[in-house]
């Protein structure tokens, strides 16, 4: 029956990151990746972060990062041939 509170839907989330490398190890860190990072500042982080948070948890600091992954080999290669003129590509 179509909308049942019993029919599962499945969205295929978990095969976005199916090539993703794995680990055991647990870290501080989290990537929060295809924001609008002109419009987001780490203030807006912080707010939704906390918004997680169980009674009594706490945030220690959020910080914003931006890598440009699509441009790095192209960074990388102008960079050592001296030839990149800090304009983002």
């Amino acid at each position: 029956m179509a909308g049942s509170e019993d029919e599962e839907l499945d969205y295929g989330w978990g095969e976005l990151d199916n090539d993703a490398a794995r680990t055991d190890e647990a870290t501080n860190r989290l990537a929060v990746c295809h924001m609008d990072w002109d419009r987001i500042r780490a203030s807006d982080l912080m707010v939704l972060f906390s918004s997680f948070l169980p009674q009594g948890g706490l945030i220690h600091s959020v910080t914003v990062c931006v890598l440009f992954v699509r441009c790095t080999a192209t960074f990388i290669k102008l960079s050592v041939q001296g030839g990149w003129d800090g304009q983002i590509m």
